[in-house]
């Protein structure tokens, strides 16, 4: 990774895979880079975001993108899980309900190699 940025057992990552339709998921994709992620970034306990074009697309031929968030700890992953914030970025989301979907996940580093 770039700009100092390091992963190392016992890190906290949030990531969130979403498929995005490729005719119609400009709007979604504007909303993703320019809004909600900033967002996330600002609240505290975020580390860093990063988004990772897939080539893998699913059944509908849509496209495919990996969010990965760097927590500070899992305490901090924890208070953003229940926050109003994430209850807000939910609401936002609906609107792009007919031209995403998404699966989220999360946990921490337990091994590296090299370690």
């Amino acid at each position: 990774m770039s700009n100092g940025d390091t992963l190392n057992v016992g890190d906290t990552l949030y990531m969130v895979r979403n498929w995005v339709d490729p005719d119609n998921g400009q709007p979604f994709n504007n909303w993703i880079t320019k809004k909600h992620i900033p967002d996330v970034v600002a609240l505290i306990g975020v580390e860093w975001a990063r988004r990772i074009a897939l080539e893998q697309t699913d059944d509908r031929g849509w496209a495919s993108h990996l969010l990965i968030y760097k927590f500070e700890s899992r305490a901090a992953l924890d208070v953003y899980l229940e926050s109003d914030a994430r209850t807000g970025f939910w609401e936002e989301l609906k609107q792009f309900a007919d031209i995403h979907t998404g699966e989220r996940l999360y946990g921490e580093i337990d091994f590296s190699y090299p370690a």
